[in-house]
């Protein structure tokens, strides 16, 4: 015979798990809030939900760390102490007279504005024909008088005083009450993944599956802490959807910006690199010579390190076709800003020396060009690109070719 130590009864284990599923369905549902919504944790009951236009969910939590023989969460059976006690409360609270609630129009009233939901770990059993009767009730497919008649039969078959009191009691409610509750009351089951329901509800915000993570653990310590800062200051914990917003925005939109991550890779280069036309372009401006083949690839993959990133970025889903377009334009247009200032007064130059141009003034314009435009930190998705990929963007450009520094450039090589 397992006889428990008096540490083993007094352990809080249970308390724990109960009290962390609570919390956690409780962040489920703020994930999951709608404008003017406003959620509560142990205010109304475990959980409620004020809606618009006065109404409300309530929710009662039940979590069980008891496991069947093949290691599952027990069933919730008909006459569980979870289920009759959640009807109870239930119906205390509908009939409370400190809120005004004596008469049988206010009862209703209060009902028909309140969903009641019972949300637990426990499975469904077919074996519980209660919560069957109740599901065929609600769906017209049973009447009032055998649900009642079932609950007579329940309180018959329990040799448990306490439920017997809780059946007593709620059968002998109204009928008019009886029937407009059983038609607002939920059930829940299975409910045993709540933080990978967390994590799915997290994904849906459109989080990347690598920053998932990430956001659960932030939003979670977010929220817990405020839930914290409620209690100490004897405030309730409820929350609006606006507030909901100001606590977690900031993750979501960390995330939906993360940084990228430029990685360091090898890329395969064919055919003669001096070929290259950004080669060819910085050829002409006497920045490179076509001799110098060790300069020449080391260019060369500052180009392959942004043409790789850029690209598995996309193939990844990290950033969309579009941005990349966006991001092209970007960097055009800040060359062309560069171009146009660079070569401004050589086209004063040319206009009053009748089209005369000096060879050797530019190619200096164009190296300086070059040198500035070089200087550029790139951002992308508000990320500092990097000096070595931030070159390799322009040489990417120059190569295709969008820009270039001599003057006149598009005429050259063929372009």
């Amino acid at each position: 015979m397992n006889i428990k130590s008096y540490q083993d009864k007094v352990s809080a284990d249970h308390n724990i798990a109960a009290n962390d599923f609570h919390y956690y369905y409780f962040l489920y549902i703020i994930l999951d809030m709608k404008i003017n919504d406003t959620v509560g944790l142990e205010v109304k009951d475990d959980i409620h939900i004020d809606l618009p236009n006065n109404k409300q969910v309530l929710i009662q939590i039940k979590h069980s760390i008891k496991k069947n023989k093949k290691s599952q969460p027990i069933s919730l059976t008909e006459l569980d102490s979870d289920l009759w006690k959640t009807l109870h409360n239930w119906k205390k609270m509908i009939n409370d007279s400190t809120q005004h609630r004596n008469t049988l129009n206010s009862q209703i009233e209060y009902i028909k504005n309140t969903t009641f939901i019972l949300i637990s770990n426990k499975s469904f059993s077919s074996a519980n024909k209660l919560l069957k009767i109740i599901d065929e009730f609600k769906n017209k497919r049973a009447d009032l008088s055998i649900l009642i008649e079932y609950l007579i039969q329940l309180k018959e078959k329990t040799q448990d005083s306490t439920i017997k009191s809780y059946i007593d009691f709620l059968i002998g409610s109204p009928k008019r009450w009886l029937n407009e509750f059983f038609k607002n009351i939920e059930f829940k089951l299975n409910e045993e993944d709540i933080i990978e329901k967390i994590k799915t509800k997290i994904k849906e915000k459109m989080i990347p599956d690598n920053r998932i993570d990430q956001v659960f653990s932030r939003v979670d310590s977010n929220i817990r802490m405020q839930n914290f800062f409620n209690v100490q200051n004897r405030e309730k914990i409820l929350i609006t959807f606006d507030q909901v917003t100001k606590l977690v925005r900031p993750h979501f939109e960390e995330a939906q910006h993360s940084s990228l991550i430029v990685k360091k890779r090898e890329e395969n280069f064919s055919g003669n690199p001096v070929e290259q036309l950004f080669i060819k372009q910085l050829i002409d401006i006497e920045i490179i010579e076509c001799t110098e083949l060790e300069d020449i690839i080391y260019l060369t993959n500052k180009k392959l390190l942004a043409y790789g990133n850029l690209k598995e970025w996309e193939q990844e889903g990290i950033i969309t076709s579009l941005q990349k377009s966006e991001f092209d334009n970007q960097c055009i247009t800040l060359w062309q800003t560069e171009f146009d200032s660079h070569y401004r007064k050589i086209f004063r130059k040319i206009k009053k020396n009748n089209g005369e141009i000096i060879v050797d003034e530019l190619i200096e314009t164009a190296q300086t060009l070059y040198d500035d435009l070089l200087k550029y930190d790139l951002e992308f998705n508000k990320t500092k690109l990097g000096l070595e990929m931030s070159h390799g963007q322009f040489y990417l450009l120059a190569d295709k070719p969008y820009i270039g520094w001599k003057l006149n450039w598009e005429n050259d090589h063929g372009i």
